[in-house]
């Protein structure tokens, strides 16, 4: 288990890594694994079945936002759908990270697999 870092208010804060100044991809992922673990969305019911209804459906809001958009978002001029935008990416993500964590899936490794697979092909 991981322990989290309580500020300076009591109240719990992001993970810290632990040996080393430098934070490479593994402790990116491992700290935002320690994050969501800390969080209130740890206490979400996590069976695999509503795991992939809850990655289908965040990916269903995130088309939503983006729907009507052309190639050229313009994310950068565009403040309020950029932030819809992040805030939809945000939560597929952690379904999609909460949903490896179940099946015990390396999120990391299996996405370097995924990219050697397609470069094989």
């Amino acid at each position: 288990r991981q322990m989290c870092i309580r500020d300076s208010t009591g109240s719990m804060g992001r993970p810290q890594p632990n040996n080393s100044d430098q934070i490479g991809a593994n402790d990116t992922l491992e700290l935002f694994r320690q994050s969501v673990s800390c969080s209130s969305l740890s206490f979400s019911p996590t069976s695999i079945p509503f795991l992939c209804l809850d990655v289908a459906q965040k990916t269903g809001l995130l088309a939503e936002v983006l729907q009507w958009k052309n190639e050229d978002l313009g994310l950068e001029n565009d403040e309020d759908l950029r932030g819809k935008v992040q805030v939809a990416a945000g939560g597929l993500l952690v379904s999609v990270l909460r949903l490896s964590e179940k099946c015990e899936i390396d999120l990391g490794a299996a996405a370097v697999a995924k990219i050697d697979l397609n470069g094989r092909k």
